[in-house]
């Protein structure tokens, strides 16, 4: 589940600092958003792959907003990932909701409600070409409810969400299915007692994470988040305690994401959550609380970004949501990916600072200048 709709971003900052033996990847992490294109309706999904990015949802037009320009996309669209613009010869349309994309073997591997995707027959997951956009021919595993998440391990896609069938054979809310032919991987069988929202790959490859609704993982209790191994789809030992455990408003894990030793999760239920468990023992490493459900979470060179219905607040309260703004320093890229501690960083605050301003009704003095040297300024689109 990767639904946008409040960002923060938290410093990825250690006691200990680990070299990467890469050179740092070039990254804009500036506070200013740029004018790209709007979908008319939610983004439910995103996945990046090369020069492109893939989003998908429940739109059905894309507008630009510098020149009005409105082309028409079937909840599922591609964009430029460095200039943001739509990719016009990419036009698969899907007729009902787009929830979950992955991408591996230059396919792009979508899930949702839809029955039929450019006109051909798809039971709520289709392989679409990279670089046309066509769909895949003779790939077609039916799945007969709602699939809500997808993961790619390999020549495998891990599949999660509401259905109880995929290819006409009995899968209780999980899949794997070979990535070339679309047949279910055979002996691979687990299960999930509720739904299943989000899954992510152990850096290994070795295993798949598991978040969602569920309390138990092929009949071994798992309370909304576990671990399968990938070739077998065995329950593994991996057991990281539960955001909370309140009968009525359960702490459901919506999101996933994975760096070097850690998994990070977001958490819908009483306030929200955002949490860090280390990816060997299970430990908990840091959790920020949230004043309504964090619904998306990313990390990438040394920052934790997470989407959600309000603010992330301090540690130790829901109800701290006020916090110091102080103008943010020009943005850095690390050399280095040291593993997050859950601190806030100076983006979080101005991105806060400007979110809480936009919903304020007040003068253009209270929410500060609008210069386009201020963090809440939207700047001209530049020709790239």
């Amino acid at each position: 589940m990767h639904i946008r709709t409040f960002l923060g971003a938290l410093l990825l900052a250690a006691p200990v600092v680990l070299v990467s033996a890469s050179p740092a990847r070039a990254a804009d992490y500036s506070t200013q958003p740029k004018n790209n294109w709007l979908p008319n309706a939610r983004v439910s999904a995103i996945a990046h792959t090369g020069d492109r990015v893939v989003i998908a949802g429940d739109f059905t037009s894309l507008r630009n907003p510098v020149t009005g320009e409105s082309v028409a996309r079937g909840r599922i669209a591609m964009l430029d990932a460095a200039t943001g613009d739509l990719v016009r010869s990419w036009a698969p349309a899907a007729n009902g909701s787009v929830r979950a994309l992955a991408v591996g073997g230059g396919r792009v591997f979508a899930g949702g409600d839809f029955t039929t995707v450019a006109g051909q027959s798809r039971a709520r997951l289709v392989a679409l070409d990279q670089a046309s956009g066509a769909v895949i021919g003779g790939w077609n595993p039916a799945a007969n409810g709602s699939v809500r998440a997808l993961a790619v391990i390999g020549s495998t896609l891990y599949a999660g969400g509401q259905f109880t069938s995929v290819a006409g054979q009995a899968r209780t809310r999980l899949a794997a299915i070979d990535t070339t032919g679309g047949a279910l991987r055979a002996g691979w069988v687990s299960a999930a007692n509720a739904t299943v929202y989000t899954l992510a790959a152990r850096p290994d490859g070795g295993a798949l994470l598991v978040g969602g609704l569920f309390t138990t993982l092929g009949g071994t209790t798992r309370n909304y988040l576990g671990s399968l191994d990938a070739a077998s789809g065995a329950v593994t030992g991996w057991q990281p305690p539960p955001g909370c455990m309140v009968p009525s408003n359960q702490c459901i894990v919506t999101d996933l994401a994975v760096e070097g030793d850690s998994a990070y999760a977001s958490i819908a239920g009483p306030g929200g959550r955002l949490a860090a468990y280390h990816l060997g023992t299970g430990a908990r490493r840091w959790e920020r609380l949230a004043d309504g459900d964090v619904e998306s979470v990313a990390v990438r060179d040394g920052r934790v970004y997470a989407g959600a219905t309000s603010a992330l607040t301090s540690p130790a309260s829901r109800d701290a949501t006020s916090r110091p703004w102080t103008p943010p320093p020009a943005p850095s890229i690390p050399t280095s990916r040291p593993r997050p501690t859950g601190r806030y960083s100076p983006w979080t605050r101005a991105l806060t600072r400007c979110a809480r301003a936009a919903r304020t009704p007040s003068s253009t003095a209270s929410r500060g200048p609008t210069t386009p040297s201020s963090p809440c300024a939207r700047p001209a689109r530049t020709s790239r």
